[in-house]
């Protein structure tokens, strides 16, 4: 990780245990890398100083484990409510001021269900406010692989389920988001 402000890919992870060490032990150049150990006081912290260094990502991936509708940091749930809640004041989405810019979250079953379209929701008004773009995740459980297995490691394997997400729209005339749905389920 270099000084510079411009990023393809800020890419997020829970290092809590040793899957989450594993999967992702190393990067690129063009690739901003942050693990969370603590939980989710440290990960709003670690949001906040990219805010203020001024650093800007054109996508975003979330490396941890999932539940219906909620990602973790060291055992400690961000649900839809936690997004709206702690979150969306402090105007995350200047770090990602990218048209179409994509937040992917890799854990098992972020996506399923009722409360798996209300996250995916809460994530797309969160973060893509500016230029709009997708939030999007699974609706199975996955395997995370370990960074050393060659060609598939370093991210989960999801071998069931399917993708889906929330295509978001901003309005620049007026300040009004859009939302759509995509995938198995949509409207």
């Amino acid at each position: 990780m270099g000084d510079k402000l411009v990023y393809t890919r800020l890419h997020i992870y829970d290092t809590s245990d040793w899957i989450g060490r594993r999967q992702y032990e190393g990067g690129d150049d063009d690739t901003y890398s942050i693990g969370i150990s603590d939980g989710v006081a440290q990960f709003k912290s670690a949001m906040d100083n990219l805010l203020v260094s001024g650093k800007i990502f054109q996508n975003c991936v979330f490396t941890t484990h999932g539940n219906e509708g909620a990602i973790f940091f060291n055992h400690q749930q961000i649900t839809a409510y936690e997004l709206y809640k702690n979150f969306n004041a402090p105007h995350y989405e200047k770090l990602f001021p990218f048209k179409d810019v994509k937040v992917y979250f890799d854990g098992c079953n972020v996506a399923s269900g009722d409360d798996g379209w209300k996250f995916l929701e809460a994530a797309g008004r969160t973060f893509l406010r500016y230029g709009g773009g997708h939030a999007m995740g699974w609706t199975s459980a996955g395997l995370g692989l370990p960074s050393v297995i060659p060609w598939v490691g370093g991210h989960t394997e999801h071998l069931w389920g399917h993708v889906r997400g929330v295509y978001v729209f901003p309005d620049d005339s007026d300040g009004s988001l859009y939302l759509r749905r995509w995938g198995e389920g949509a409207d």
